[in-house]
């Protein structure tokens, strides 16, 4: 399977500076992502499928697990794009994170200039939590990032 998620990653024909693009990064995200699900004996990153293709990756890794705190991001190669399925994913594991886990509150960002993870995070409940000035910084690209929280609130 990691083969499958390389592969799809690396031919991403990705354009925007948040993607991953470059093999070492996708083999590097794929390790650090299998070391985090077996670190937590529970699967928090997942692999988006398409017809039976690997397209992307998402996932909620622990901020602060005892306290019910979780990131969340989802990564769709360039060519699936506007296509409503970045909207599926993030819906789809929020979804998942509410009806099978203990989360309390789920964290997630996007740079200002992706107007569409703005949208889908704010469709599917996120609430704008602030605007951090310059907070992404890569390849000499410094963008606005904006971070987001969504709150779960559990009854007993």
């Amino acid at each position: 399977m990691r083969h499958k998620i390389l592969a799809a990653m690396e031919h991403s024909e990705a354009t925007d500076p948040t993607s991953l693009s470059a093999v070492k990064e996708c083999e590097d995200k794929v390790k650090m992502f299998i070391e985090r699900n077996s670190e937590h004996g529970s699967i928090l990153n997942f692999i988006i499928l398409y017809n039976g293709k690997a397209i992307g990756i998402c996932g909620f890794p622990p901020m602060d697990a005892e306290r019910g705190e979780y990131g969340f991001y989802y990564q769709l190669c360039r060519k699936h794009w506007s296509k409503g399925l970045g909207y599926e994913a993030a819906n789809g594991l929020l979804n998942y994170i509410v009806n099978n886990t203990q989360a309390q509150a789920v964290f997630a960002d996007a740079v200002s200039i992706n107007l569409a993870s703005l949208s889908i995070l704010s469709r599917i409940g996120f609430q704008k939590n602030h605007i951090q000035p310059g907070g992404f910084n890569r390849n000499s690209l410094v963008l606005d990032l904006v971070h987001f929280k969504y709150e779960i609130i559990r009854t007993v």
